[in-house]
């Protein structure tokens, strides 16, 4: 599974959200909702095709994979991502994911990279989030903040699709909209995070009407340059 640009002339994630040969480690954390981890996956895997050194970790709690390096040992991550071009790593945390590491380690791991994939929030798999206290973990050297946001949850009831919404103003019974989706979106994350400092990504457009709800969102939130994205097989 990958996640596929709707509306680029280029498909690839990569091309839309990382600048090429900049030098240095650039470091790029992904918040919100559904689909945080697709992105990150799929960034990272175009990231290994192109040779970039590549590491993807979290600062909260990730799904696990097969692959993942748990050791914690900085030798042994590095030397993989240096043979590999990626290195998905983290420590062991229960139920099958994995945490972050020390900010010692995480800043000593992150100088060594030439791309830095972060998942900075956890959404428990709803398509919209309201972050709570502390939420989302964002490392101060991110250079692009990916805001996420699923558009499956249009048309479905708010406390079936996002998670901490009791920490809103709306009850649960609320049907989301593109318009309460813009509203979720503003409270939880606009208001911590300037605009021009986030780059929006509307997930999980698999239909036209999903679709449209992503540029009516977009459009309500006064959005220009935002990403549509899907999964393909």
């Amino acid at each position: 599974m990958k996640l596929t640009v709707l509306n680029r002339t280029s498909p690839s994630l990569f091309d839309a959200l990382v600048p090429v040969g900049t030098g240095r480690p650039f470091l790029l954390t992904a918040v919100g909702g559904g689909g945080k981890t697709s992105l990150l996956m799929t960034l990272a895997g175009e990231a290994r095709k192109r040779q970039c050194h590549t590491l993807l970790t979290t600062t909260t709690r990730m799904r696990r994979t097969a692959e993942a390096e748990l050791s914690g040992d900085v030798s042994s991550i590095l030397r993989r991502m240096e043979e590999n071009f990626l290195c998905f790593c983290g420590l062991p945390a229960e139920n099958g994911k994995i945490k972050g590491f020390s900010t010692e380690v995480f800043e000593n791991l992150s100088s060594k990279a030439e791309l830095v994939l972060v998942e900075g929030d956890g959404s428990r798999g709803l398509p919209l989030k309201l972050p709570g206290v502390g939420e989302p973990v964002v490392p101060a050297q991110t250079e692009r903040l990916v805001l996420v946001c699923g558009m499956s949850a249009v048309g479905k009831p708010l406390e079936q699709v996002c998670h901490r919404w009791t920490m809103g103003d709306l009850p649960g019974n609320t049907v989301v909209t593109p318009e309460i989706a813009a509203h979720i979106l503003r409270a939880g994350y606009l208001r911590r995070f300037p605009q021009e400092a986030l780059t929006l990504v509307l997930n999980q457009c698999d239909t036209p009407q999903q679709e449209a709800a992503a540029h009516e969102l977009a459009g309500r939130l006064g959005v220009t340059g935002y990403l549509l994205t899907r999964r393909e097989e």
